[in-house]
């Protein structure tokens, strides 16, 4: 039973989730489980006192916990209580779970981020060095038709709280509106940004602020706001708030598509980006509906689009 993986949330800077499969949380000792915020737009990392042995019983009793009503403000039930194991295996450090139909229906704004914290809550045992996740039997499918697989902490981008702030510097190439706002100027520019903000956040923050060119200007309004971004399979996820259907500032429909796309895949853990606005495929930039996936246009780069006119 196939699974087309599709979203949103969003996204700026690149996080590492765990160093490793199979690492115990030195926190006192205690694993963690990993809850969904109340926006439903990141993770909060919950201490957690593990009380089995054998790793069946670990992760059956993570499972429970995953599954557990949530008793704190700060998130939510990780597995909705429509979603229901059938059962799962642990064989030569591969773990491969299987859930009810239930599963495929699961919002695109909600799916990506409950895989990412179920792999990453398991991951920490002792004995499961990848999680794989099935349906009625069938394999979880990809947008692109395979098989999603093994996964690890690695194979995802989440905003992770209560982690360890740390600066550091990154060079990224963004791309803004030209004068006339029927094309995209490049630029290349130093940022400071902190490591718990996920790089493509980073991005998508920086596109809003002037660019130092000259005859270029935002093609994204400060005033329009990223409500989700995930990352999975080198597709970034984004959903962003209707503001964007209605900016003042002079760009075409592609020019701010684009502006948007090019940049994030200037990232080398993103080869697609999906677009949604507030949660809906069909929804319109301006006047433009969004479909799809969409991969970096260099054509719509003014230097570009000039050699190409050149040529012919």
């Amino acid at each position: 039973m196939k699974r087309r993986l599709s979203f949103l949330l969003v996204l700026t800077m690149i996080l590492t989730l765990l160093s490793s499969c199979g690492t115990v949380n030195q926190s006192g000792g205690k694993y963690s489980i990993y809850e969904i915020d109340t926006d439903g737009t990141s993770v909060v990392k919950v201490a957690y006192d593990l009380k089995s042995d054998d790793v069946y019983s670990q992760v059956q009793e993570m499972l429970t916990e995953l599954q557990r009503s949530a008793t704190d403000a700060e998130y939510q039930q990780t597995l909705p209580s429509s979603v229901s194991v059938n059962q799962f295996t642990v064989e030569d450090g591969s773990l491969v779970i299987d859930f009810s139909s239930s599963y495929l229906e699961l919002t695109d704004s909600q799916e990506p981020l409950i895989r990412a914290a179920i792999v990453t809550t398991l991951c920490q045992l002792d004995g499961v060095d990848n999680v794989s996740f099935s349906v009625d039997g069938q394999p979880l499918v990809g947008n692109d038709g395979n098989q999603v697989g093994a996964m690890t902490p690695d194979s995802f981008i989440v905003d992770f709280t209560n982690r360890v702030k740390t600066d550091q510097t990154a060079s990224l190439t963004l791309y803004y509106a030209s004068k006339d706002g029927n094309s995209l100027v490049q630029e290349t520019r130093e940022v400071e940004y902190n490591s718990n903000t996920p790089l493509a956040k980073v991005v998508l923050s920086e596109l809003m602020k002037s660019p130092d060119t000259q005859d270029a200007h935002p093609a994204i309004s400060s005033d329009v706001n990223v409500t989700g971004y995930a990352l999975s399979e080198g597709i970034c996820y984004l959903t962003i708030d209707a503001g964007i259907q209605n900016q003042s500032i002079n760009v075409s429909d592609e020019v701010a598509i684009y502006a948007i796309v090019n940049s994030l895949t200037e990232l080398d853990s993103i080869n697609k980006v999906q677009i949604t606005v507030e949660g809906e495929n069909e929804n319109a930039v301006q006047t433009t509906k969004l479909s799809g996936l969409y991969e970096r246009n260099m054509n719509m780069v003014s230097a570009f689009a000039e050699e190409e006119t050149n040529e012919e």
